[in-house]
């Protein structure tokens, strides 16, 4: 892929993307997958979800979960590269951003080794992939396609785990739209 990151740097973002994706699907929130948008050195990774409205403890959970996976993996997180995460903890009525994080490193120290394998996934893509062999996708109010490292099919089977309905009406119109 014509994504320029170094393989340390690949490693702290897939691990971290992974920890993201991992959360979503044990708290049951819909995970379209882990995609990256844009090219070069100025792309961004990130998992797709649906979140809840108003936002409630899975998605404070969801959002404090890649810094989680630092801590569980690296024994620590960098503040800066969590800054987006942390936008949503300014909120009123937001918990702790440190506490949210050490309940979702609990919640996820059991998955290392699902976090892991999705991280290696992540990386696999980003440094094997042709472009042309990576689904690309427009997403809601975007005008920049997003490239998927991780499909939710896959996702969703790494972990063992059955996808909500919105995830498997979603599947079911990917296969319906490619039989056509």
């Amino acid at each position: 892929m014509d994504i320029k990151i170094n393989a340390k740097e690949l490693t702290w973002v897939a691990l971290h993307e992974a920890s993201h994706a991992v959360m979503a699907v044990l708290r049951d929130l819909p995970c379209w997958g882990i995609y990256v948008r844009g090219s070069g050195s100025g792309c961004m990774f990130c998992t797709i979800v649906t979140s809840g409205q108003p936002l409630g403890k899975s998605d404070y959970l969801h959002s404090a979960a890649g810094a989680a996976g630092h801590v569980i993996v690296f024994g620590g997180y960098s503040a800066t590269a969590t800054n987006g995460d942390r936008e949503i903890f300014a909120d009123q009525g937001a918990p702790s951003w440190e506490e949210t994080v050490e309940e979702a490193r609990a919640i996820l120290e059991p998955e290392r080794e699902k976090i892991e394998t999705l991280a290696s996934l992540i990386e696999e893509t980003v440094t094997s992939a042709a472009d042309d062999d990576v689904k690309t996708r427009m997403m809601d109010g975007d005008t920049e396609p997003y490239r998927e490292l991780v499909s939710a099919k896959k996702l969703y089977s790494v972990l063992d785990h059955k996808p909500p309905d919105p995830v498997v009406q979603w599947l079911q119109s990917e296969t319906d739209r490619i039989g056509e």
